[in-house]
């Protein structure tokens, strides 16, 4: 993933358990000797988080499941509907919510009692789950390249020797040449 902005949103309304988080995250991160630029916020209210998300989508978030107005189940949903690529992490001192949690399709669930060895865990699931993201399409432009994430790509249209790729921003023409 290097060269890339990993942007990961944690949601805690217990200002200790969110630098708990924050810091066993940290943590895991550096001892996998992670080379990505991140940008970890941090929210004590699901409805200011969603509304962060509405902003700039997370990649990965970490939810606390018991929190006054929206809970993490209910942040899951909304973050679920208005961006599916976004991986969830449900955060809980409550064993007995892991079931529960599987109605919202999460990546993993740490439980906060074993934070730092399941934090690696999930960190380590989202790598597997997301290392197809990672390929890119180096395209030429000019004398130089540009590259295109694979999963931006739409679709791909050869017409002669043009070759038109549709991306999420628009279209790139590239002649192939004769």
């Amino acid at each position: 993933m290097s060269g890339q902005l990993l942007r990961i949103g944690i949601c805690d309304d217990n200002q200790t358990d969110l630098e708990r988080i924050k810091g066993a995250l940290c943590q895991c991160l550096t001892e996998m000797a992670f080379e990505c630029q991140t940008d970890i916020s941090l929210f004590s209210d699901g409805r200011v988080m969603y509304e962060e998300s509405r902003q700039r989508i997370f990649n990965l978030v970490f939810l606390d499941l018991e929190m006054p107005g929206w809970g993490g189940f209910d942040l899951a949903e909304r973050l679920h509907m208005s961006s599916p690529e976004t991986s969830i992490v449900f955060v809980s001192i409550h064993d007995s919510l892991v079931y529960q949690s599987f109605t919202y399709t999460p990546l993993w669930f740490v439980r906060k009692k074993r934070l730092c060895g399941e934090m690696t865990q999930a960190v380590q699931q989202y790598f597997r789950k997301t290392a197809h993201t990672r390929v890119r399409y180096r395209l030429k432009e000019g004398i130089g390249f540009r590259e295109i994430p694979i999963t931006d790509i739409r679709y791909v249209e050869c017409s002669g020797h043009t070759m038109k790729i549709r991306t999420r921003s628009g279209v790139n023409t590239r002649n192939m040449g004769a």
